[in-house]
């Protein structure tokens, strides 16, 4: 980024507020208009408010990655999964790949929508990148682009919670958030008007086309999945946040699937729902509940199981302790589907908020992997973190500062989600953890980020636990992926307050492909230590 550009930047005031914590029932980590609300909305939606309401100057961090503690290493972070030369942050990435071209994409909120706002180039909040060649190097990047939402007729810029995944035939699709808020003077709607929020999943291009397609040029046509109206003053209507996608790649050939949360804001309610499309998008069935009786729910997470079943998870607020619920879909006829009563898997003793020696929110969002192998067909493998003490400054299951987080995984070999489940403990220090199973193998894959290798429990590296096929759970071979333990405080614009809500890894072919965020590369003028977004690959 030019002295210019930063100096444009700069004459703007600082002000972005790290979140608070409190127990969910009193959530006043959200912001207006979300604070009533139980469950706690995407960080993104809330660094988005602060941001716009205040655009911030960026300040030159001279902290990098400091010195590396012996271990084995498996490689180290070198692939920058961006093109991106400014300091602006990249953070919360998914990953997806197309093993018969070599092809990977991989999406992520960008900074660089804040171009947009200032009207210094065109941007979005959520960015992607496009290797050919298996993640080795990234051929073109960009956001995706501004969308006219219909409802309120407002030219809207992408606003990140990134998910993405591929067919059989080699599209890929990007599902996303876009919406405007009428607290901003850059972008958003009038005050006491209608603003507007919307789920689009963008198609990408053919197959042979993404080997030379460039920027935008690589997506067709957005379809709007998931389109309402919310007003701020006073609070009404509904806000969608935090999608995840899931295409089914089995014989059943039934399309694919978005899960998402819907915010009520006039009843404080939040619910998970679900919506069904055809693979062209040309059509797409209506919302469908599928929390039941959960009235304060976030963080769904969708995947496919091989007998062509859906399986969702998501944590219900409603009650403590916290749960994480499961849910199994059917598909019908055209884009129908039939969805099962939501179950619990598991009970959160201390649910997680922030670390105790780190300022960003550490969210509960369970991720699933479905096991495709001879190994264990079917099997549905989820992980998510705990804190394993009440914490400092902790109330009873909710932790509002946890000493010592971990990671439990839950599995079940049941032809439905109502299971029954087995909890076991998959590492003794960690949080964001992902899952992938290689359908090739079996090899089951959790990666995820701890502070052990940091006498002050604050610098992270990500660590990969991998159980060969048929030996999860049971004792697995641990890797530690970076060489160099990363600084979170040093993005010169986020500061320690936002690290993206999750990471992913995904596994095919003997290959697993881990997406994160981190801190290694200097950019800028002068030289910062920001965010981006990573891709590493090791052996599965």
């Amino acid at each position: 980024m030019s002295i210019i550009m930063l100096s444009l930047l700069a004459t703007l005031s600082l002000a972005y507020a790290l979140p608070q914590t409190s127990s969910p029932f009193s959530n006043n980590s959200n912001p207006p208009p979300f604070s009533d609300q139980k469950a706690p909305v995407s960080e993104t939606v809330s660094t988005y408010l602060n941001l716009i309401q205040h655009i911030p100057s960026m300040t030159s961090t001279a902290g990098g990655p400091n010195v590396a503690f012996s271990a084995s290493v498996v490689s180290d972070p070198t692939i920058v999964f961006n093109l991106d030369s400014s300091p602006l942050p990249q953070n919360e990435e998914s990953v997806a790949v197309n093993p018969a071209t070599n092809t990977v994409l991989g999406g992520y909120n960008d900074f660089r929508g804040l171009l947009a706002l200032l009207n210094i180039s065109p941007a979005g909040f959520t960015g992607f990148s496009i290797s050919n060649d298996g993640g080795a190097t990234v051929r073109t990047d960009g956001d995706l682009p501004k969308v006219t939402l219909p409802l309120t007729n407002s030219p809207t810029l992408s606003g990140g919670d990134p998910a993405v995944d591929s067919s059989n035939t080699g599209t890929f699709y990007l599902a996303n958030l876009y919406y405007n808020f009428s607290t901003s003077k850059f972008a958003g709607c009038p005050k006491k008007a209608p603003c507007e929020s919307s789920l689009l999943v963008f198609p990408s291009v053919s197959s042979s086309a993404l080997s030379s397609c460039m920027g935008t040029g690589c997506w067709g046509s957005p379809k709007i999945v998931v389109d309402t109206t919310f007003t701020e003053t006073p609070a009404g209507g509904v806000f969608n946040d935090k999608d995840w996608i899931a295409v089914d790649r089995t014989s059943q050939a039934s399309g694919l699937y978005l899960t998402y949360t819907a915010f009520n804001l006039l009843n404080s309610r939040s619910t998970i729902d679900i919506v069904r499309c055809t693979y062209d998008l040309s059509s797409c069935s209506g919302s469908t509940v599928i929390s039941g009786p959960d009235i304060s729910t976030q963080g769904s997470f969708v995947a496919v199981r091989p007998d062509g079943s859906i399986a969702v998870v998501y944590v219900s607020y409603d009650t403590i302790p916290l749960r994480i619920r499961g849910v199994q879909c059917s598909p019908g006829t055209g884009v129908t589907l039939t969805c099962s009563a939501p179950t619990t898997i598991a009970t959160i003793p201390f649910a997680i908020i922030s670390l105790v020696n780190n300022d960003f929110r550490v969210p509960l969002l369970p991720q699933l992997a479905v096991d495709y192998s001879s190994a264990h067909p079917g099997r549905v493998v989820v992980v998510w973190e705990e804190c394993k003490t009440a914490g400092v400054a902790g109330s009873t299951f909710i932790i509002l500062t946890c000493p010592q987080s971990f990671v439990r995984a839950a599995y079940t070999d049941a032809a439905t989600m109502a299971g029954p489940w087995t909890s076991v403990n998959v590492t003794s220090s960690g949080f964001f953890p992902t899952v992938a199973i290689d359908p090739s193998k079996g090899t089951v894959n959790i990666a995820y980020y701890s502070t052990i290798n940091d006498l002050w429990n604050h610098r992270l590296d990500l660590f990969v636990s991998q159980y060969p096929s048929g030996a999860f759970p049971g004792t697995p071979a641990i890797t530690r992926v970076t060489s160099t333990s990363d600084e979170p405080d040093s993005d010169p614009l986020l500061r320690g307050g936002f690290f993206g809500d999750y990471i992913q890894a995904i596994a095919n072919s003997g290959i697993v492909y881990l997406a994160y965020t981190a801190n290694y590369a200097q950019k800028g003028t002068p030289p910062s230590y920001g965010q981006d977004n990573y891709l590493t690959t090791m052996p599965d």
